[in-house]
């Protein structure tokens, strides 16, 4: 392979600013443009339509001066040698590598190719190897290798495929050979297993361990998504696997730091459906929000099948979504109540449930998290994976969650979500004391009713006993009246009959009142 040979100053900066000039035209104008411009070379006019034509596949304000600076030397300065060089290497079954025997390749990406291998010494076992396609050896490339390798080595959990070792082929081209994950995409697992909402849940939990102890380690994955988490099976079950952090960046340690979006091929470095809106910009830092913004997207598309930006009219629905100034994404619950009746049937069905039940579980809550996680705005989202993993167990638990204002009447409905059972049991309990307190009540007030009638009876009934004797006392009264009157006059008959010498008449009423006589005594001083 011949030396490249350094760009000049001079051309670089004819070339950024003219490419700035034809930028903040419409693409449409760009050939036309270029014609006019008898004043450039038809070297810059080359450099400038291959630099142009990649933009316009891309995000927009993707290219900085250091993306220009290393398309334009691996477009234009490589000789015919050098591309031909750029094919990948012929590696065969068989081929060893060290200790390493290839037997299967296993997948391909832009920079790498990654086999299936048995170590056959000290001791024999699978294993997966990542080599770099020969010709991929720029400074750019190597530096995301080398920082891939440098991310593996940091990290020691069970849910991240862990580094074995590194070196480099005969023909010298860099290698490293990682824990081999034999699994399937989170996503594809569970519809394959039909797992539940619960179940898919437990699963993205151990990924929000692996991702946070990532971030602890001082690393960003920056290409979460569900081909990268590999679930496999265990004797204690399913357990997922992080892998890939081919374009990982480390946080704060420049020498690592990668800041481009695309590659000088044109490739964007990242999957646009689970891709946080910053990082389509060059110019805006990349951190652990960024990878907060992909879980959202995956516990997104675990809930309802599909990622929220997922859309076949434009390759970069998300940075579309920022185009046309959407702040907000559909919530998965209508997302859910939008899709075609059959695609319902079949999401309920590879989640062990039915429509109406995935609709009400998802509902409020459950779909807050990820939508507090797929914010726009970074600071909008969960500061921590930490905070979005405890938002999900609370959330599993009938806990309030962060994601959600702390009404108390939330509060109160999650309390009694999670007590049910007490709960009723406390309100039947008080209900009955209730009752029987307003029962009590009510015949308390019933006998004091009856007290107070008895005692106005009696009052009445002593009253008319008051007049009774009343009246017998005047009749009483009446009749010694009456008696002492027929005396009075019985007295002057008998007078009268005396002075007359009626003798017969006057023994006849004297005797009416003589002490043996039935009559009162009613004899005074005239009997003397």
């Amino acid at each position: 392979m011949k030396e490249q040979k350094p760009i000049d100053p001079q051309f670089q900066i004819q070339l950024e600013a003219e490419f700035e000039k034809l930028t903040s035209l419409p693409s449409d104008c760009w050939q036309t443009e270029l014609e006019k411009r008898t004043d450039l070379t038809e070297k810059v006019k080359s450099a400038l339509l291959e630099l142009l034509k990649a933009h316009d596949t891309m995000p927009i304000r993707f290219m900085d001066s250091e993306v220009i600076r290393e398309m334009y030397d691996q477009t234009n300065l490589k000789s015919d040698e050098d591309v031909a060089s750029t094919s990948p290497p012929s590696f065969e079954n068989g081929t060893l590598i060290g200790s390493y025997r290839l037997e299967t390749e296993i997948g391909q990406g832009g920079f790498g190719v990654v086999w299936l291998a048995k170590q056959v010494e000290p001791y024999e076992r699978e294993v997966a190897i990542k080599i770099l396609k020969l010709g991929m050896d720029s400074r750019a490339i190597l530096k995301r290798f080398k920082v891939e390798q440098q991310i593996l080595a940091m990290m020691d959990h069970p849910n991240i495929a862990r580094l074995i070792e590194s070196g480099t082929t005969r023909t010298g081209q860099p290698f490293f050979v990682m824990e081999l994950a034999r699994g399937l995409p989170i996503t594809k697992y569970c519809d394959e297993k039909c797992l539940d909402i619960p179940s898919r849940l437990n699963l993205f939990i151990d990924v929000c361990f692996a991702v946070n102890h990532a971030h602890q380690k001082g690393a960003i994955h920056c290409d979460l998504k569900p081909s990268n988490i590999l679930v496999v099976n265990t004797a204690k079950g399913p357990l997922a696997k992080v892998i890939d952090f081919g374009i990982s960046q480390v946080i704060q340690t420049p020498k690592f730091l990668l800041t481009q979006v695309v590659t000088a091929e044109g490739q964007i470095l990242g999957t646009p459906d689970y891709m946080a809106p910053e990082q389509f910009y060059s110019d805006k830092a990349t951190d652990t929000l960024s990878d907060i913004y992909s879980l959202g997207a995956i516990l997104y598309e675990l809930l309802i099948g599909k990622p929220p930006c997922c859309s076949e009219e434009s390759k970069y629905p998300s940075q579309e979504r920022i185009r046309r100034g959407e702040r907000d994404l559909q919530t998965p619950s209508e997302a859910f109540k939008n899709y075609q009746a059959a695609d319902r049937i079949a999401i309920a069905r590879a989640r062990n449930s039915r429509t109406q039940e995935i609709q009400r579980r998802i509902s409020k809550d459950l779909e807050a998290i990820p939508m507090k996680a797929l914010r726009n705005n970074p600071t909008e989202r969960y500061s921590t994976v930490i905070g979005l993993l405890n938002d999900i167990r609370r959330s599993m638990s009938n806990l309030p969650i962060e994601a959600r204002s702390q009404s108390k009447l939330y509060s109160f409905q999650k309390f009694f979500r999670r007590n049910r059972v007490a709960v009723l049991a406390a309100s039947i309990i008080v209900f009955s004391v209730f009752v029987s307190a307003l029962f009590s009540s009510h015949q308390a007030s019933l006998a004091q009713n009856a007290r107070i009638k008895e005692r106005e009876l009696r009052l009445h009934a002593d009253k008319l006993s008051d007049l009774a004797k009343e009246s017998e006392s005047l009749a009483i009264q009446e009749q010694m009246d009456a008696q002492e009157r027929a005396y009075l006059a019985d007295m002057q008959l008998t007078a009268k009959s005396l002075e007359e010498g009626n003798l017969r008449e006057s023994r006849r009423l004297l005797n009416q009142y003589s002490k043996g006589s039935s009559n009162r005594d009613l004899r005074g001083w005239e009997w003397r």
